[in-house]
């Protein structure tokens, strides 16, 4: 038994409907939404709390988004950095 080949058009799917609906979802909410961070917020914990309205940072809490540098991938990210540093 064969395994079904993932298509690039399937991964967008998926990834569009877990990544980016998921996060568009936080971004509407009638409620805010605040994220917790404690230690590494890393790639997509990072692209989920900035989707909050409020980020809540211990003193030992980063942030990285190595996506960033590797755009070699067809991936859908929600990049919105540069956006939501500015409010923060």
């Amino acid at each position: 038994m064969h395994r079904r080949q993932i298509t690039p058009e399937d991964r967008y799917q998926f990834e569009n409907e877990r990544y980016l609906g998921y996060c568009l979802r936080l971004w509407d909410a009638p409620k805010p939404v605040i994220a917790q961070v404690q230690g590494a917020c890393i790639a997509a914990g990072f692209m989920v709390a900035n989707m909050c309205d409020l980020v809540v940072a211990s003193d030992d809490a980063f942030f990285a988004d190595p996506v960033v540098n590797s755009f070699g991938a067809a991936a859908v990210e929600v990049l919105v950095h540069p956006w939501v540093m500015g409010l923060r």
